[in-house]
């Protein structure tokens, strides 16, 4: 805590002398990406240009990050180039503590609230002063994080312009700031789906999700944006309600949606996906972040990025049921570390209540075992089971579900159907029907709310989901309720009649 105190009350002065080249192109390489909000722009001195503005933003967070970086590495030397002597004393002092003790503090600034006080008048200086949200984790020697927070402070900032770059002169912290991360209020508005104990509402009623993970037949994973058909969606909402379902589950690639920086193109598909559930009554769980796995810290502004532009502009949407923050991040528990990725996810829980105050928000565990972590930060705990159904009822008598405090969803499930004579150990729709007709039984007896893996057979399944082993990739393309056909399978209307005829229709909405 002491190493988080030193970071967030460091006062330092910075001043440039020959341009560290690597330094910058290392900044610019990664660019951080990090939220802006001029909330003044009004000051003393000449008006303020916008073009200008847009420049010292970014020189701005460039030096930060130049600065960072110097500390982290102990680089004296480039450490030294944007540091006064007396500064100088300060941060060489930090270096050689970290060095001896081995602990290192990382800080990565979030958010930025600047606030214009003076422009020169021939436009060589700027002073201002920056409210900043920054993530502080501290790592032990060997990398792993050993406590992460959050520092809200406030800084006065002096920068000139020299070389056509600006460059911080003077930066001085002066006050605690006015940050609450992730304290967005709650809509109570009735018409998004609300939790009460662990019921879910819609328009003051008990509402009882039954859902399917939603990808078109010949369009699986990303191919469902690249390849997208409005027309096929709104044929396979029709059969997804003839199943008596009112929701689906569907997952958004990271990288096919821009990253950091969303495609306004990917945005119109998400829309259009979402107003066409609407026209079907059907609610959306929308998965984010799929198949993203940088979990760094300085990367986290890149995921603040797309975060920020889904969720505002789909803060207001009826057909969201919720935001689904990772689909089965505890997989990556082993190669990320666990302590970073709890971490990553404690963060975004946290920056989407602020984008969007209105939706539930869920993490999509590959195991019963992690509904647990960060139960508090979550609306309702989802995961995943693959497993013989008498285990879950089992687990969900020793884990008393049905008594918590808030919902738990079961939110993938299945059992695939294929079946070679070289691979004798697989299933037919026998036993993928027997298999759902026992995890309906108890659906029903725990109310427990689902979403079953899939409404289609695919004909291919890309190697990163199941590599390229037929054993592994043959199997996941036959857990469709609809074969490869479209033929519906002995599944299909046992699903349907368990949807029409269950009682716990008469219990819930």
């Amino acid at each position: 805590m002491l190493l988080i105190l030193g970071a967030s009350n460091l006062i330092a002065f910075f001043k440039t002398g020959s341009t560290p080249v690597s330094m910058l192109n290392t900044a610019k390489e990664s660019p951080l990406h990090a939220k802006i909000n001029w909330i003044t722009v009004g000051s003393e001195g000449r008006e303020m240009e916008a073009e200008t503005l847009e420049k010292i933003s970014r020189d701005y967070q460039n030096a930060l990050k130049v600065v960072e970086l110097s500390k982290r590495k102990g680089n004296q030397p480039e450490f030294n180039d944007y540091l006064t002597n007396r500064a100088r004393i300060t941060a060489t002092a930090s270096i050689l503590s970290t060095s001896t003790t081995g602990v290192n503090t990382h800080l990565q600034p979030i958010e930025h609230y600047l606030d214009l006080k003076f422009y020169a008048a021939d436009g060589s200086m700027v002073v201002f002063e920056d409210s900043r949200l920054s993530v502080v984790q501290v790592h032990a020697p060997e990398g792993s994080i050993i406590v992460q927070n959050y520092d809200s402070s406030r800084y006065h900032i002096m920068m000139l312009l020299e070389d056509n770059f600006w460059r911080i002169r003077h930066m001085k912290r002066s006050a605690n700031g006015e940050f609450q991360n992730g304290t967005g209020l709650k809509n109570q508005n009735d018409h998004f789906i609300r939790t009460r104990h662990n019921t879910f509402m819609l328009d003051s009623l008990e509402f009882f999700p039954k859902g399917i993970n939603y990808y078109p037949s010949d369009h699986p994973w990303e191919l469902f944006w690249s390849e997208f058909d409005p027309e096929l969606v709104v044929r396979d909402f029709i059969t997804i309600g003839d199943l008596g379902l009112n929701t689906i589950r569907i997952f958004i690639p990271y990288l096919e949606f821009g990253g950091a920086e969303v495609s306004s193109i990917q945005i119109d598909k998400l829309k259009k996906v979402l107003d066409l559930a609407d026209q079907q009554e059907i609610k959306v769980i929308v998965t984010l972040f799929d198949f993203f796995l940088d979990y760094d810290l300085d990367q986290w502004n890149h995921a603040d990025r797309h975060l920020e532009t889904l969720l505002s502009e789909f803060r207001d949407h009826p057909a969201i049921f919720a935001w689904d923050i990772k689909n089965e991040p505890d997989l990556d528990f082993d190669s990320r570390g666990k302590t970073e990725v709890i971490s990553w996810l404690d963060f975004i829980l946290k920056r989407a209540r602020n984008y969007d105050p209105n939706h539930l928000l869920s993490i999509g565990w590959s195991d019963k075992g992690s509904f647990k972590i960060l139960w508090d930060q979550v609306d309702f705990s989802s995961f995943h089971f693959y497993q013989n159904p008498t285990l879950l009822a089992e687990w969900l008598e020793t884990e008393q579900i049905s008594t918590r405090e808030k919902p738990v969803f079961l939110g993938e499930f299945g059992r695939h159907t294929y079946k070679s004579w070289w691979y004798p150990i697989g299933n037919n729709q026998k036993d993928q029907n027997r298999y759902l007709e026992d995890i309906l039984d108890i659906i029903e007896a725990y109310d427990l709310p689902y979403a079953i893996w899939t409404l289609y057979d695919f004909n291919q399944v890309p190697d990163h989901i199941a590599g390229s082993y037929p054993w592994r990739k043959y199997p996941q393309e036959r857990y469709g309720l609809i074969d490869k056909n479209q033929k519906h399978k002995k599944a299909y209307k046992t699903l349907k009649t368990f949807n029409k005829n269950s009682v716990i229709n008469l219990r819930k909405q």
